[in-house]
């Protein structure tokens, strides 16, 4: 043998996207093979990720080509919603007429995605690993014969399709990480030509990727519990289902949690799946029997955090400046462009950066009077929690720790719990708050999640004893009006709809949309895209995001 070339290195990294145990040996396999001239590709490898590849495969001193990561030719998009059916109109009305694939997490998704594609007269197929082979086999081959013009899938569908001419990728979820995110796009325009990718996004969608997460990192005495019942069976190889593999942890544990089990196994090497053709039971091998797990909550504990930390960054991706740069600095390349001038960011002229500055005395309360709140509380608790709190909810939370009674409860009640949640990232950023993930028990069910507790320096802004502190302050908290709007009178449903986008993009609604431009549409009150298009203020970008929201608002008022 001449070469052996490695596609998909990435997965040879532990800490890589899709890590998979059998590429470890593909080390071993070079070495057998004399140390042949060796070559490892990839599309999605940070710095670390690379450093990784070259250690597994004992080449550490490689030379390393690459190509680049900025894609020109895709158009990067993010549109934000509140509610399902927003999503569906804003996905409806970025379907073009050529390929496009809609990426969801989850197979109920992708189910009621093609469902209310087809209901819209649009020939979808769907596509997950729920089907059958004949079936995913038969959308896969219309698809790539132009016989289908739009899949809705999960990410089982992508891997080895070379289709050139994918015009759009719209993600109807937000995908967990970066890497996972950069991939899939990846797909549109390979011929070169202009492509889009959208991603819809609301802030719930995050919750479905930290379920991911929690299943895929399992206690550690859940992970032991499993190898010791598959080392009690004393067989090298077995067929088993999830029910009878259930039967290793406690009656009020779950399946899915012992199959996450096996799957951290396999990850530390322990066991191996084999392929068969069976869709009920799994054949299994046993790796190293006899062998001690060395495997701690700790180190479980380390997964989840740097997990829940590529999450950050992909949310991170939705608030940025510029996306295309967020997606080449993310893999050590820093772009000769400050802006690239292409994406929605860019074109709406969002800030790159964010220079902190001292307060002013009304936002130093307002800082206050939150750290305080915190303060309050007694001990580290979620932002979201402590957000509830300081905006003066009640629901069941609050009154489960009786922070309903505390002095300090609703001390920003003019504020929405996520403006307050913006105001606790930014103190986060600025050292007044300490975020960790912890891990705990609650109802019988672990849960991870960011926990928030004071700093020094957070105490001593607190007191009032601290000489200089700058941070970035949310542009939504501690403005007055503008003398702009001051007289001038607002249709309360444009407005309220504003309100409601400005919330969820995390900037002040005169920002999202000025005063005058929301007066003239309820001046105006056009019934169509092409109708508002004639708006001052509304520019290509500001129709394509936020025009479907206002023309139902002004449609609900007929």
């Amino acid at each position: 043998m001449r070469l052996l070339a490695i596609d998909e290195a990435h997965c040879l990294s532990p800490w890589g996207h899709e890590f998979r145990p059998d590429y470890l040996q593909l080390g071993v396999v070079r070495k057998k093979l004399g140390g042949v001239p060796t070559v490892a590709l990839t599309a999605t490898a940070t710095p670390e990720v690379q450093d990784d590849i070259l250690k597994h495969l004992g080449i550490d001193h490689a030379r390393r080509f690459i190509l680049g990561f900025d894609r020109p030719n895709l158009k990067l998009r993010v549109v934000s919603t509140q509610t399902r059916q927003q999503k569906k109109s804003a996905m409806l009305s970025h379907l073009g007429e050529n390929s496009t694939l809609i990426y969801c997490a989850t197979r109920k998704n992708v189910e009621w995605v093609y469902a209310a594609l087809r209901s819209e007269g649009v020939g979808a197929g769907m596509y997950h690993a729920g089907l059958s082979n004949e079936e995913r086999a038969a959308v896969q081959d219309a698809f790539m014969a132009d016989r289908c013009r739009v899949i809705v899938a999960t990410n089982a569908f992508g891997m080895g399709i070379d289709k050139h001419d994918i015009r759009t990728i719209i993600h109807w979820d937000i995908p967990g990480t970066i890497e996972a995110y950069y991939q899939e796009i990846g797909r549109a325009g390979r011929d070169g030509e202009p492509a889009s990718a959208v991603l819809l996004f609301r802030d719930s969608d995050r919750r479905t990727q930290e379920f991911f997460i929690q299943m895929a990192n399992p206690p550690a005495a859940a992970v032991h519990a499993v190898w010791r019942w598959l080392q009690l069976r004393g067989e090298e190889t077995l067929m088993i289902g999830s029910a009878e593999l259930a039967q290793a942890l406690p009656n009020d544990s779950k399946q899915r949690q012992a199959s996450s089990a096996l799957v951290v196994l396999r990850r530390e090497g322990y066991v191996k799946q084999i392929p068969n053709d069976s869709e009920e039971l799994l054949q299994i091998e046993v790796c190293k029997p006899g062998a001690r797990l060395l495997l701690n909550e700790a180190q479980m504990q380390r997964r989840r955090e740097w997990e829940y930390a590529r999450l950050d960054q992909m949310v991170s991706y939705v608030r940025a400046g510029c996306r295309r740069r967020v997606l080449v600095t993310y893999f050590g390349q820093e772009p000769p462009w400050e802006r690239c001038g292409t994406c929605d960011a860019c074109q709406e002229n969002r800030p790159l950066h964010h220079t902190p500055f001292p307060l002013t005395e009304a936002q130093r309360l307002i800082v206050r009077q939150l750290l305080a709140c915190m303060a309050r509380m007694g001990r580290p608790f979620s932002g979201t929690l402590i957000a509830k709190v300081a905006a003066g909810s009640r629901d069941k939370t609050v009154r489960a720790f009786g922070f309903e009674r505390l002095s300090t409860h609703g001390i920003l009640s003019q504020y929405s719990v996520r403006d307050i949640q913006g105001l606790l990232a930014e103190l986060v950023h600025a050292g007044a708050i300490r975020s960790k993930y912890t891990t705990r028990h609650v109802r019988g069910r672990e849960h991870t999640y960011q926990e928030l507790s004071l700093t020094a320096l957070g105490k001593s802004v607190m007191r009032q004893v601290c000489a200089e502190f700058l941070m970035v302050f949310p542009e939504n908290l501690g403005h007055a009006p503008s003398r702009e709007a001051v007289g001038l009178a607002l249709p309360p449903v444009l407005a309220a709809v504003r309100a409601q986008l400005a919330r969820a993009e995390g900037v002040s609604p005169r920002k999202l949309l000025p005063d005058s431009t929301i007066a003239e549409i309820g001046r105006v009150r056009p019934m169509s895209i092409s109708g508002l298009r004639n708006i001052s203020g509304m520019g290509p970008a500001r129709v394509r995001r936020y025009g479907h929201a206002l023309l139902a608002a002004l449609q609900a008022e007929e």
